[in-house]
């Protein structure tokens, strides 16, 4: 065991399967996994929790050895970036390193309109599934009709990742999602998958029951983004967003209402609150606008 991982107190697992131990890869791609000054190998082992160490003693054999130190979870993390990153460059390389035995590459294509729902605010939905499926996700947007969102990793890693994106697609377009899954079509309506687990499909549903219930499940990170707001905006305490009216109402109400409330506010003393208040009125309002693009079925009054 290395001194580094043993002072942060990462022993390896006595029933270590060893498969996530190491990587040989060519020493040509070392500057790119370790990145300008070590910033890639401390990235990956931020997000992993694993400890990795490039031996570098057989370099003039034209390779190197990635050695992956930790629990067997934190290494399988950590051995799904490092292979993710060696299929990339592997890829711009025109694919003169064979990375078949142990990683992969899936393209995606999404339509325009959904880019922003996939991506997220300053693209935090595509880094969390990006970390939570050890993969690296690149998007590219060079057409305003679709974007091509490239993933990269192990076999295992880039179908989870796909399964994220398609579930994640799933909650403004059904169609969409199960184009990336093959034709499965995903339960939005349950809690979302977790880390370890990628989302459970089920038979489509039929549609006007399918839109009451995404309806509801949209309500419910509005009632949470509501109770958080509320400590900032005392106003948004009486009535909480789950009290208001919602079974004659509309979406677009209730966002108008939320952004409204907030847009109101008096400025607060603290400019730290203020500015806040400001970036959450924003971004409600924001929300409002990307549903109306996407689903606007969803904005329309129920009967």
């Amino acid at each position: 065991m290395s001194s580094s991982s043993a002072s942060r107190g990462l022993e390896d697992d006595g029933e270590d399967s060893g498969q996530y131990s190491s990587l040989t890869i060519p020493s040509s791609y070392v500057g790119w996994i370790k990145g300008k000054q070590g910033a890639m190998v401390r990235e990956i082992e931020a997000k992993s929790g694993a400890i990795v160490d490039i031996d570098q003693s057989c370099k003039e054999l034209g390779h190197v050895v990635v050695n992956f130190r930790g629990s067997e979870e934190v290494k399988k993390k950590a051995f799904g970036f490092v292979v993710a990153e060696v299929v990339k460059v592997s890829d711009q390389g025109g694919g003169k390193y064979d990375c078949s035995s142990f990683g992969t590459k899936t393209e995606i294509r999404i339509e325009g309109k959904y880019v922003g729902w996939v991506k997220g605010p300053r693209g935090k939905v595509v880094q969390d599934i990006s970390t939570r499926s050890n993969t690296r996700i690149d998007m590219d947007q060079t057409s305003d009709a679709f974007a091509i969102v490239r993933v990269y990793g192990t076999f295992e890693g880039v179908e989870n990742a796909k399964e994220f994106l398609a579930y994640e697609l799933s909650k403004v377009s059904p169609e969409a999602a199960a184009e990336i899954t093959g034709g499965r079509v995903f339960d939005t309506f349950q809690a979302p998958p977790p880390q370890s687990a990628a989302p459970a499909f089920v038979v489509g549903r039929p549609r006007q029951q399918h839109q009451s219930q995404q309806q509801t499940h949209l309500l419910q990170p509005l009632q949470q983004q509501q109770q958080s707001l509320s400590r900032l905006v005392p106003v948004l305490a009486a009535p909480s967003v789950a009290a208001l009216p919602t079974g004659d109402g509309t979406l677009t109400g209730l966002l108008a209402t939320l952004a409204g409330a907030l847009a109101s506010q008096p400025p607060s003393l603290d400019p730290m609150v203020s500015t806040q208040q400001a970036a959450a009125a924003q971004l409600t309002q924001s929300y409002l606008q990307q549903l109306s693009m996407v689903a606007p079925s969803l904005l329309q009054p129920r009967g």
